[in-house]
């Protein structure tokens, strides 16, 4: 990463890692207020979240900071047991846990992860979740396929594009 010397205390401090931070911070506090239309605004919010997962997976970025967002979105800036996200929101946690879901979930395991309760009770929130009425059928599914995801062992898409012959042969 690179580095400079702050001037006040003359020591080294990763400057490319503080505002690359600083700014995943401010686009999810911001992720509301976005222009050019609802769509254009919802890709970029995966996009986003998919780019910090990847952060996380390089280890750009801490597992406290993953913790601290998948905690806003479930439970919302006041901490409320009884908080329900908004569903553009869910499908971002169910995108970030796809990116990070395996990495997270291995963490978790360690026997000195301070995280591990966190991370179960995401799932039984997100079990929660599934039953609400609140959400079209469509997150829901989101959520199932999540929850899928996690019991099989976050398994990776590795799957190849097909060749035009190979397609053919396939619809003849």
């Amino acid at each position: 990463l690179i580095s400079r010397k702050e001037k006040d205390s003359g020591k080294e401090k990763p400057v490319f890692r503080r505002l690359l931070v600083e700014a995943v911070q401010k686009e999810f506090e911001a992720r509301k207020g976005s222009s050019g239309g609802e769509e254009q605004a919802k890709k970029r919010k995966l996009g986003n979240i998919q780019f910090v997962g990847d952060l996380f997976k390089k280890e750009m970025l801490t597992e406290r900071v993953i913790h601290h967002i998948i905690n806003v979105i479930l439970n919302g800036e006041t901490k409320a047991s009884d908080f329900i996200p908004d569903p553009e929101d869910v499908e971002v946690l169910c995108r970030l846990l796809a990116t990070t879901g395996k990495e997270l979930e291995r963490k978790a395991r360690a026997p000195t992860s301070q995280f591990a309760d966190s991370y179960n009770k995401y799932f039984t929130k997100i079990e929660k979740l599934t039953l609400s009425s609140s959400y079209p059928a469509r997150i829901k599914i989101t959520l199932l396929n999540t929850i899928d995801l996690k019991k099989e062992g976050w398994p990776v898409k590795t799957q190849q594009a097909k060749k035009l012959k190979d397609l053919e042969k396939e619809n003849e």
